[in-house]
């Protein structure tokens, strides 16, 4: 089960045990709903872990994530990180 974290200025964060360790995910500045809605995403990140059966809707709001967003998920060790494949013309034409 995950909770949310008020911080005294005002960001909030998400707090979850993972693996046997507390995990947090800061979000910033957002509201009670925004933070709900990605507390929601976690606890179904944390089941498909355990449980190994994907959520397609849970997917969805993956890929639809902030790069920044996902990076944070992704160093608690729900999700991998997402691969960057970024590079010029020039070098894509030389390989």
């Amino acid at each position: 089960m995950a909770t949310i974290g008020h911080d005294q200025n005002g960001h909030k964060r998400i707090l979850f045990q993972f693996n046997g360790a507390r995990r947090t995910v800061r979000l910033g500045q957002c509201t009670e709903k925004q933070a709900q809605v990605v507390r929601t995403k976690i606890e179904s990140l944390i089941a498909t872990k355990i449980t190994g059966q994907q959520d397609d809707e849970v997917s969805r709001w993956l890929a639809g994530l902030p790069d920044e967003l996902h990076s944070r998920i992704a160093k608690t060790g729900l999700l991998p990180p997402r691969m960057h494949l970024r590079q010029t013309l020039g070098v894509f034409l030389q390989r």
